[in-house]
C-alpha cells in the first residue's frame, strides 16, 4: 500500500495466531484468498512471508477442519507477501486492508 492511500478494510477469518494471524481467509472483489504464514518446521519458526493463494469460492462455505489442507485445494498460488506489509485492524483479528494483494510478488 502506498503512503496516503485509505485502507480498504475487509473482514477475515483465521486460524493460528502468533503475533499476527498465521492463516487468513478473506474475500476481495468477489474472489477468495488465503494468506498462509504457518509455522515452518524446516526453519523452526514462522516465515517472514505469507504464501498467497486464490481459493475456490465454494470451499469457503465448507472449510476443512485442517486448514493446512487449503493450499492443496487452492485454484492457484499467486506468490508471496511480507507479513509486515499486511495492514490489520488494531485487534489484528477482524479486518485487513484488501489492497495488500497489490503487494504480492512471485
Amino acid at each position: 500500500m502506498r503512503e496516503g492511500n485509505a485502507p480498504r478494510w475487509v473482514p477475515f477469518i483465521y486460524r493460528e495466531f502468533y503475533d499476527v494471524p498465521r492463516m487468513i481467509v478473506f474475500e476481495e472483489s468477489g474472489h477468495w484468498y488465503l494468506l498462509d504464514g504457518s509455522f515452518d518446521e524446516n526453519l523452526d519458526e514462522y516465515p517472514p512471508d505469507y504464501q498467497v493463494f486464490e481459493l475456490p469460492g465454494a470451499i469457503v462455505s465448507n472449510l476443512p477442519t485442517n486448514w493446512g489442507d487449503l493450499p492443496a485445494l487452492a485454484l492457484r498460488r499467486l506468490g508471496v507477501v511480507a507479513v509486515t506489509s499486511v495492514r490489520l485492524d488494531e485487534t489484528r483479528r477482524k479486518q485487513l486492508d484488501g489492497s495488500v494483494l497489490g503487494n504480492v510478488r512471485p
